[in-house]
């Protein structure tokens, strides 16, 4: 299901790197928070990014509110579209437009009202705030107990009816259990009902997958051992739109947050491509090689997750760095010698570099060699200014007495 601009993790990550940013910053009227709020903002006059562990939305929003944390929580009034992703997510808040969110878990409080769509998606979805407009829904495990004010299509595992259900337009249900509609959730010549075999939901873990992670996701999803099996081209096409989307916020925050600092990596990785590449192909090597060796010891066990989570951030840090030089290097080969100058330019550079790193994606094997590329030379410029800091820091501290 497409969504619009995310704001996500990566403003996360790099407010926990560097604590002096984090906070509230105003620019255009557009109000950016990265980790903990700064308490200085009493509402957002405009468009509000909010990213970050535990994302809580306490100010009122006078346009679009973008949420992403492990927790996504609104408790303040949106004016117009909300936006919301995190492995928590619930919406306890009048939304004046149109709500798309996605989780593990996604909520809707009876103390929020949508006044447009609702759009979700998660392992465990419950609706109790009325929709003003139309909803589509997908879940493992789907809960309807209020109004929905047009059309509602739903795909799901399971799906109850609450006593405060109804759908004033058409109801499209598929499920992979039987499922009886109330008469006061839509009259029968209403309801259109499909069944989903349970092997065609793709909710499991694929079957090269070790065996603690198919019996995790069949536990998770309500039901193990189903073959998995890829989803259509349009759930790809979708998911490659909100993958897009969601990696424009996530650039557009550090760009807001960090703009020195992510020119200072871009300049470093330009300028030294091919060492930046054998430096992230060694980077990215050696911390995929810290998760079979932590998993081998037991002091290093509890740490897998971390270092799971690790490479995940790198990753996703990495492919933004590298396609984001990339088109500015392209850029400065049509006169831009320092690169795009200002905020929207530099946005309009790394817009420019995702759509064109996305459309490589459906060319086979040239496409996946091209993002690899992108992103080995990302992480190399990080693992060059890590280390170069290092090596500064060690250079720093005075030798001892007995030094020669």
């Amino acid at each position: 299901m497409p969504f619009r601009c995310l704001a996500g993790s990566l403003a996360a990550v790099l407010c926990l790197a560097a604590p002096s940013v984090a906070g509230t910053v105003v620019i255009g009227q557009d109000t950016f928070i990265g980790g903990t709020p700064s308490g200085e903002a009493t509402s957002a006059p405009r468009d509000l990014f909010f990213a970050g562990p535990s994302a809580e939305l306490a100010i009122p929003v006078a346009g679009d509110a973008h949420l992403a944390g492990f927790s996504a929580h609104a408790g303040a009034a949106t004016g117009a579209d909300l936006y919301a992703a995190g492995a928590e997510v619930r919406i306890d808040a009048p939304v004046g437009g149109d709500v798309s969110a996605v989780g593990f878990s996604v909520a809707l409080g009876p103390g929020a009202t949508i006044g447009g769509n609702a759009r979700l998606g998660g392992g465990s979805v419950r609706i109790a705030a009325p929709v003003a407009g139309a909803l589509a829904a997908s879940a493992g495990a789907l809960t309807l107990d209020a109004r929905i004010g047009g059309d509602a299509r739903i795909t799901a595992r399971t799906v109850t009816f609450g006593p405060d259900a109804t759908v004033a337009g058409t109801l499209h249900l598929a499920t992979a259990e039987p499922v009886a509609v109330p008469a006061s959730v839509a009259p029968p010549e209403r309801v259109v009902i499909g069944r989903i075999a349970p092997d065609d939901m793709p909710m499991h873990a694929p079957d090269w997958a070790p065996g603690w992670v198919r019996a995790w996701s069949g536990h998770w999803m309500h039901g193990a051992g189903e073959a998995w099996r890829a989803p259509p081209p349009a759930v790809l096409l979708a998911g490659s739109l909100l993958t897009l989307a969601f990696l424009l916020a996530l650039g557009a925050a550090a760009l807001a947050l960090l703009p020195e600092r992510v020119e200072t990596l871009r300049r470093r990785a330009a300028g030294h491509p091919w060492l930046a590449l054998l430096t992230g192909l060694l980077g990215l090597g050696t911390l995929v090689g810290l998760i079979p060796v932590a998993a081998l010891t037991l002091i290093g066990l509890p740490l897998v997750p971390v270092a799971i989570l690790a490479l995940v951030v790198v990753w996703t840090l990495g492919y933004l760095l590298g396609t984001y030089s990339a088109a500015a290097f392209v850029l400065e080969g049509f006169g831009r010698r320092e690169g795009p100058q200002g905020m929207a330019r530099r946005l309009g550079a790394l817009a420019l570099g995702l759509a064109v790193a996305t459309v490589l994606n459906f060319i086979p094997v040239l496409g996946w060699m091209a993002n690899l590329a992108l992103v080995l030379i990302g992480i190399g410029a990080l693992a060059a200014a890590v280390f170069g800091r290092l090596g500064a820091m060690v250079s720093a501290v005075p030798p001892t007495a007995g030094a020669a």
